[in-house]
């Protein structure tokens, strides 16, 4: 019983590394969206500004 329990364990460790990665992921996969996000508006912004002249 005591290897039953040690799997067990392991596997809840798996599990909560597994989670954390995919928190760590989604908060840069978001963080990454935002900047290309922001860059895009910058570039027609400063073309527009800078094209006029």
């Amino acid at each position: 019983m005591a290897a039953i329990s040690d799997v067990s364990e392991h596997n809840k460790e798996l599990v909560n590394k597994y989670q954390k990665a995919m928190e760590l992921r989604n908060k840069y996969f978001y963080e990454l969206v935002k900047l290309i996000g922001h860059n895009q508006v910058f570039r027609r912004v400063h073309l527009l500004r800078f094209s006029g002249s």
